[in-house]
């Protein structure tokens, strides 16, 4: 082996060291081939020891209730769903309103109901009751301020004004009441 051969590896191994490819392959020494196959050994081992420990692991409260667990890699996830609702009931205006309004400001109110199921009825619920509420107060208005089917008959556009008027007003009383609460 002469001069220009050692200062050729040295060269080589100065630029394997800054990270730079010099185009040569080097097989791995002895030592570490059988390093890594030891490790890949113990890899393996590994995996089948962590299978019989899960074996012999005790239930978890999740599994004890009768969850099950999905394995993703060497990740368990439990499978979880949501509880069904008896029949889906119609959510109108008032209901979606109210929907919104748990959305914006009262998270926790909005996750409890849709994590327990209860989201659907509890919505149409509110909005029967808005209805309800609603039509009384149009009533007890039109009743209050004497708009009869009279007025309608002789002067159209006046009780058309004073009904949108009632109307408003008996909006911003459900809202506030039931809806925004």
């Amino acid at each position: 082996m002469g001069k220009s051969d050692r200062t050729e590896g040295r060269k080589a191994i100065r630029t394997a060291e800054k990270g730079k490819h010099t185009g040569k392959i080097t097989p791995l020494s002895a030592g570490k081939q059988a390093t890594a196959k030891t490790n890949y050994k113990e890899k393996i081992y590994g995996q089948r020891t962590m299978r019989k420990v899960e074996k012999k692991m005790k239930k978890t409260i999740f599994e004890e209730l009768g969850g099950t667990y999905v394995r993703c890699g060497d990740y368990l996830i439990p499978n979880l769903t949501l509880p069904e609702e008896e029949e889906p009931r119609f959510v109108g205006v008032w209901g979606q309103r109210h929907l919104q309004y748990l959305k914006e400001y009262r998270k926790t109110v909005y996750l409890d109901l849709m994590m327990s199921g209860r989201l659907n009825s509890y919505l149409a619920d509110i909005e029967e009751q808005a209805q309800e509420r609603f039509g009384r107060i149009v009533e007890q208005m039109k009743q209050a301020q004497g708009i009869t089917e009279q007025l309608k008959a002789d002067n159209a556009l006046e009780w058309v004004g004073r009904m949108n008027n009632i109307q408003a007003c008996a909006r911003e009383i459900v809202d506030k009441e039931i809806i925004y609460q």
